[in-house]
């Protein structure tokens, strides 16, 4: 097993996310660099990333660099390989992505449908003095 993977495993068996991980250990700052460690973006985390992992698991922090000591915690835990990130998550983050581009789509629907003065009234109220586009600031709305 590899020690990414190890990490995953016991936050499955665990229930947590990288977020609620890091909000449990205390360091959400460290919640980037769990990520990417777990997504296989770096191969060994930093030491101020591994210490506080392996302690707040309980295991060596050898087993964040070593696969065979992540092997051999995992087997002693009766863990094993579990997918990351989750399906459920990835599954969200689908149905999310398919809710917005149904959003978009009725979107441009109702723009392509707008009269040429209603088209020219928003074109207007979007751009500046000189025509140039300007910032939307949301709280002037």
């Amino acid at each position: 097993m590899q020690p990414h993977q190890l990490i995953a495993a016991l936050m499955h068996a665990q229930q947590l996310r990288t977020n609620a991980l890091a909000a449990s250990m205390r360091k959400p700052a460290l919640q980037p660099s769990i990520h990417r460690f777990l997504a296989g973006q770096v191969k060994e985390p930093a030491r101020s990333t591994a210490e506080p992992l392996a302690a707040f698991f309980n295991i060596p922090v050898e087993a964040l660099y070593n696969p065979v000591e992540a092997t051999r915690i995992a087997k002693q835990r009766g863990l094993s390989v579990v997918d990351w990130p989750p399906k459920q998550a990835r599954a969200r983050t689908s149905k999310d992505a398919a809710g917005r581009s149904a959003k978009v789509a009725a979107i441009i629907k109702m723009m392509q449908e707008l009269s040429p003065n209603e088209a020219a009234a928003i074109a207007e109220h979007f751009a500046g003095p000189s025509g140039e586009s300007r910032k939307r600031d949301p709280q002037a709305a």
